[in-house]
């Protein structure tokens, strides 16, 4: 499955990264990436993404709860769109589709 958005870049934030009060969910707004390619994904590949969404959970219980995230994340697409947000039905995915960019953070400001 495609998307219709022109580029595809993943930044991969690690939870256990975060200093103090920060955290992913207060991250907004245009911010700077200083970063390392991880995974360059080529156009007909997928990558899944389980460890992000499910961080910190056991590599099996993972892979079980990945199978009910994808129907679920149809769910909320069509939620967000209903409150208004504009969400591409098809970028909203338990896996990044190719081609795109894998970056692994190292620090954002």
């Amino acid at each position: 499955m495609g998307s219709s958005l022109p580029h595809k870049v993943y930044v991969n934030v690690r939870p256990d990264f975060f200093i103090n009060e920060a955290s992913a969910d207060r991250l907004e707004g245009d911010l700077r990436i200083l970063g390392s390619v991880y995974r360059l994904i080529p156009q007909d590949e997928f990558r899944v993404t389980d460890e992000w969404l499910l961080h910190g959970w056991e590599f099996m219980m993972r892979r079980i709860m990945m199978a009910q995230i994808q129907d679920d994340l149809q769910e909320v697409t069509q939620q967000l769109s209903r409150l208004g947000l504009d969400v591409p039905d098809d970028d909203v995915q338990a896996y990044i589709s190719g081609p795109a960019v894998d970056i692994d953070a190292i620090a954002l400001y």
